[in-house]
């Protein structure tokens, strides 16, 4: 099974940025001057999570950024990077689109046009992918002589394609996984049908047939349909393979619309009542009135940061007046499984944390933890904001609550009703979960 360090990475031309370190892959399609900070941030955190595990490092990382950035000065981009051999995360802010095709055949498309925060999931290992702007990455037209294998370049989008064996065939098309497979290419991504060197007239060896499913020339000598019966094509595109007979391979084909193809979920995620996503509310939380201090942007800031926790500008040699005004979010708390929660308001930790009287008031949210060995309480813990502080403290759990400070694998139990503040980097442990807590504050 090829990784996302084996596929080769071909690239749009266009005056986006496109960025590659690692197993990391990062697609910019349009970018102004007002996002210049935040771009030259994101391909810092792309390029220090890189190497293995980059995944769920590079997650976190822009996470925390997202959740303390103005969103109109953070350009629309995505990321995809690899956790292990078979699974990668997906992370998209704004209207750029992403269409994979899994190793099993499977079409996924994530979009995060619709979404007001950002999508982030983990996917199966990928077979193909295309990124794009909002509606484009169907369309996708890359150049085949490129190959981006580290760096950055100009692009407007990018496709993501398996290594060609010696047989000339993709090793995610290999004879046995399609025959596996009802679905070898998906509709929404026409696939190029790669060669060799030794196969192809071209002397680069980069040269391949693609797919043309608007060509309305019926009777073109090289249309080539997959060996179904007549009756079970009702509906299907008649796909054309514009290339010379002995190159050309069948692909089927079956009709699936964008709107109805369904992301696979993550197992497990909260389930919370009246609509409620994991790390979200429907209901904006009410802002809080905080007294801090104004970066040179005049963003505020809690009075101990060295950094400012939104454009990243030091507090050193501000002028120190304090003001009033609506808290940030204070950072992040990232569960074992990839979900992560933002800490825009205190939470009730639980197996079934909805019996809270606090969480029926609406003064906090339910965070659920599915628990198979029963080591987590019911009611088990809070994490509250007190100013500029994030404190968690055991409600009396049968199985305690645990703290491991930054660089430290110890675990310290904390005592019951009793609370501890977390600092960037902490970690959790609630039963058998763990939490990690991230924050872009710098004390």
């Amino acid at each position: 099974m090829a990784t996302l360090d084996d596929m080769h990475l071909r690239v749009s031309p266009g005056a986006g940025v496109m960025g590659r370190f690692a197993s990391v892959i990062l697609v910019v399609p349009t970018v102004d001057r007002a996002h210049d900070a935040a771009l030259t941030r994101i391909l810092e955190l792309c390029r220090s999570a890189a190497g293995p595990p980059a995944g769920r490092r590079v997650a976190r990382l822009l996470a925390g950024l997202l959740a303390t950035a103005d969103p109109d000065e953070v350009p629309p981009f995505a990321v995809v990077a690899g956790i292990d051999g078979a699974t990668n995360v997906v992370i998209i802010s704004g209207d750029v689109d992403v269409e994979i095709r899994t190793a099993d055949g499977v079409p996924v498309l994530l979009s995060g046009h619709d979404s007001t925060t950002w999508v982030d999931r983990v996917v199966p290992a990928v077979a193909e992918l295309s990124i794009a702007a909002h509606g484009l990455a169907s369309g996708l037209d890359v150049d085949l002589r490129s190959d981006l294998r580290d760096g950055i370049v100009p692009g407007v989008g990018a496709m993501l394609c398996s290594p060609v064996s010696s047989d000339g065939i993709k090793e995610a098309d290999a004879p046995a996984q399609v025959a596996a497979s009802p679905v070898a290419a998906s509709p929404v991504m026409a696939s190029p049908v790669m060669r060799t060197e030794e196969q192809s007239d071209d002397p680069t060896g980069l040269a391949s047939a693609w797919l043309d499913d608007n060509n309305d020339d019926a009777g073109a000598e090289n249309a080539v349909l997959a060996d179904v019966p007549e009756a079970q094509r009702d509906g299907w595109d008649e796909t054309l393979l514009t290339d010379s007979a002995p190159l050309r391979q069948e692909l089927r084909f079956v009709p699936i619309s964008l709107t109805d193809l369904e992301a696979p979920r993550r197992d497990p995620l909260p389930v919370l009542p009246e609509d409620r996503t994991a790390g979200h509310s429907s209901d904006a939380p009410a802002p809080v009135q905080v007294t801090g201090v104004l970066c040179n942007l005049r963003h505020l800031n809690d009075p101990r940061a060295l950094f400012c926790n939104r454009c990243g500008h030091s507090m050193v040699h501000v002028t120190y007046g304090a003001v009033e005004g609506i808290r940030p979010p204070l950072g992040l708390l990232v569960l074992d499984d990839g979900s992560i929660y933002t800490l825009d308001a205190e939470y009730v930790v639980g197996r079934e944390p909805e019996i809270d009287e606090r969480v029926q008031r609406g003064e906090a949210r339910p965070l659920r933890l599915n628990d198979a060995d029963g080591t987590v309480s019911r009611v088990h813990a809070d994490i509250t904001l007190r100013q500029w502080d994030v404190l968690v403290a055991d409600r009396g759990s049968a199985n305690g609550t645990y703290l491991a400070l930054p660089g430290i694998d110890d675990w310290q139990p904390l005592q019951a009703q009793t609370s501890a503040a977390l600092t960037p980097g902490s970690r959790l442990r609630v039963g058998d979960r763990v939490f990690q807590f991230e924050s872009q504050t710098h004390l």
